[in-house]
């Protein structure tokens, strides 16, 4: 694929707030004159990390781009946190292991970025999650297999239930003439799909065996 490979984190707003904003880093941020697509890189967290937290500001409608942003995403939102907050005025995922509250916010901030750039960018728009999986499992102990081959059923389902959810926002992105899609692919994969020179190609090694 001929795209420009940015080797480094893209910051791009994920949400508003008076003077100051909250920025996502994107792992990686590739160009072209056609599209452009923005990398959230998982290596191990995957299989040991519980899904992180989301503030309460996220459920402020000004802190959006606009209203109309603010309906698309709160749709997705009522899906993918648990009702009630904590005593910290934090909401938990709904889901047990897919980190869907940070593909939320980077979803937001691709949504921002399109907002304040759109007439300058490609209409075509990706965020991938690239997961990095074992190549094979079978040095692994039975038990380290059933948890690790059961970690990865669970992450692909649970990526499945937050794309669902997104149905909205992918709508809203339609309704601004941009084809916006969100996947879910293995990084060796995903890696091996672009044209690199041998610098990039170091870089890039750190997210597959």
């Amino acid at each position: 694929s001929n795209k420009n490979i940015i080797l480094h984190d893209k910051n791009i707003v994920h949400l508003f707030k008076n003077i100051y904003t909250r920025k996502a880093n994107m792992d990686v941020f590739l160009k072209s004159e056609q599209e452009l697509i923005f990398c959230e890189m998982k290596m191990t967290e995957w299989l040991f990390n519980k899904p992180g937290v989301l503030k309460e500001s996220y459920f402020d409608r000004n802190r959006y781009f606009d209203a109309d942003a603010f309906q698309a995403f709160s749709s997705c939102l009522d899906k993918i946190v648990l009702e009630e907050p904590t005593d910290y005025g934090t909401y938990h995922s709904a889901l047990e292991q897919y980190d869907a509250l940070q593909m939320y916010k980077h979803t937001l901030a691709v949504y921002n970025y399109v907002m304040k750039n759109k007439g300058n960018i490609p209409s075509v728009i990706r965020l991938v999650n690239c997961v990095w999986h074992l190549p094979e499992t079978d040095f692994l102990s039975e038990d380290a297999k059933v948890f690790y081959e059961t970690k990865e059923m669970c992450e692909y389902k649970e990526f499945i239930f937050f794309y669902k959810a997104t149905e909205e926002i992918r709508k809203r992105f339609e309704k601004l003439g941009f084809d916006f899609d969100i996947l879910f692919l293995d990084a060796k994969e995903f890696v091996q799909q672009l044209s690199k020179n041998s610098e990039q190609l170091e870089y890039l090694k750190r997210y597959f065996l």
